[in-house]
């Protein structure tokens, strides 16, 4: 019995996975499909765009940006506690309103324009 060097085992294991790569080229391509396929969680987080970019969360968070400036501003002595929810909320409302701010100066928002794109897009059969 001869013994095969390890070195030789693993060089044919490379050339079959080469082999049944370029043999099977389907495989390669799995992800084929029309710009309806979409992940799973996909419409979940359209829905959850839309919801915070529509004018009650600008509103909300407009009144959020103010009470938390003025209460750093004329909150005098306020814990370190506090302080800190008031600079989480102010961030919060911040990132909340960031999108409707840039559509308010007349900026486009990326990700909207790719949903407007997959949702006029054709349905196929």
């Amino acid at each position: 019995m001869s013994v095969v060097p390890k070195r030789h085992v693993a060089i044919s294991v490379v050339r079959l996975l080469v082999l049944l790569c370029a043999l099977l080229p389907v495989l390669a391509f799995a992800a084929e499909g029309g710009p309806k396929d979409t992940l799973p969680y996909e419409d979940g987080l359209q829905v959850l765009y839309t919801s915070l970019t529509g004018p009650v969360p600008f509103a909300i968070s407009l009144v959020g940006i103010v009470a938390c400036g003025a209460m750093l501003i004329f909150g005098g002595e306020i814990s370190g506690f506090m302080r800190t929810l008031v600079f989480i909320v102010l961030v919060v409302a911040v990132i909340v309103q960031a999108a409707s701010v840039v559509t308010l100066l007349g900026g486009t928002n990326k990700f909207s324009s790719v949903l407007e794109v997959q949702n006029d897009s054709p349905q196929v059969a």
